[in-house]
């Protein structure tokens, strides 16, 4: 899917909170990415926020929204600290503390 600078990219963490909300996004004109993350039992933060500074990088697309639901906070706002001119928006739905 081609993607437009005016809609930026989109991705999702949190499994399949998200599935009912992709077909909009996509109809408004975002790229969505539901990427996968190794497991959390046998990784840690750090690699998390590595998988996903890999697939910000892949994107190639100078601003990215970042949405995560819990758990899935502590990522990427790590990840917003290491990249902050990457993001047009960083959303947190129901962070853990």
């Amino acid at each position: 899917m081609a993607q437009s600078p005016a809609y930026p990219s989109v991705l999702l963490f949190g499994g399949r909170v998200w599935k009912s909300i992709i077909p909009s996004l996509v109809s408004h004109g975002h790229t969505v990415f539901t990427p996968n993350l190794t497991d959390e039992r046998t990784s840690f933060l750090p690699d998390h926020i590595e998988q996903i500074l890999s697939i910000i990088e892949k994107i190639r697309q100078s601003k990215v929204i970042l949405v995560a639901h819990s758990c899935g906070e502590m990522a990427i706002t790590g990840i917003a600290a290491r990249m902050p001119e990457r993001f047009a928006q960083l959303l947190l739905d129901a962070a853990t503390t």
